[in-house]
């Protein structure tokens, strides 16, 4: 093995570390981004639902 390979296969792993690092990362935020999207359309339902009573009651009161 001629020394400057061996450098270069150091070299190698070292990026293939970090973007496993990077990889982990990213798929940590994508978790994270994708359990906040689910929340909020989680809330705006149920919002929606409770306009929806509030509309039903109000045109029952109405008649």
């Amino acid at each position: 093995m001629k020394p400057g390979k061996l450098k270069d296969e150091i070299i190698e792993l070292s990026r293939t570390r970090e973007s496993g690092r990077m990889k982990r990362q990213y798929t940590t935020l994508k978790k994270v981004n994708l359990q906040k999207i689910l929340s909020k359309l989680e809330k705006k339902p149920s919002k929606t639902a409770q306009a929806n009573t509030k509309k039903k009651k109000s045109r029952v009161s109405n008649v």
